[in-house]
C-alpha cells in the first residue's frame, strides 16, 4: 500500500491565490455592471426581469493585467441611448481604472477594457 503526500510549498500556494484573485475582479465587476445596468433602465420603467433577459454583461481577462467588459442589450436601440447608458456604466469602471470608459464597438455593444 503507497500512500501518497502532497507537498505544498509557499509557490504553489501564492500561485493558487493569485489565480483566485484574477478571477474575483472579473466576477466582482460583472456584479457591479449588471446591477448598474438594472438600475439605468429601472429608472426608465423597464422591467428587472425583461432588462436580464435581453442583455448579456461578460468580463473577462484579456491579459494579466487588463480586463475586458463586455455589455450587449437589445434595449440599447440608438446612439444616443447608448452613449447615455455607456456614460452611467464609466462610472463603474473609472473606480477601478480612471482611464476606463465604455466605447459603441457595434450598435447595442459596448466595451470598456481595463487595467487591472
Amino acid at each position: 500500500m503507497h500512500i501518497m503526500k502532497r507537498v505544498i510549498s509557499k509557490e504553489s500556494v501564492n500561485a493558487e491565490s493569485q489565480a483566485q484573485r484574477s478571477l474575483a475582479f472579473p466576477n466582482k465587476l460583472k456584479d457591479e455592471l449588471t446591477k448598474a445596468f438594472v438600475k439605468y433602465f429601472k429608472s426608465r420603467g423597464v422591467d428587472e426581469e425583461d432588462i436580464l433577459d435581453y442583455t448579456k454583461i461578460e468580463v473577462t481577462r484579456t491579459q494579466p493585467n487588463e480586463v475586458k467588459a463586455e455589455v450587449r442589450s437589445e434595449y440599447i436601440v440608438d446612439f444616443d441611448d447608448q452613449l447615455e447608458c455607456s456614460e452611467y456604466l464609466d462610472k463603474v469602471v473609472s473606480k477601478y481604472d480612471k482611464d476606463a470608459y465604455f466605447d459603441a464597438e457595434d450598435a447595442g455593444i459596448s466595451v470598456a477594457y481595463l487595467r487591472k
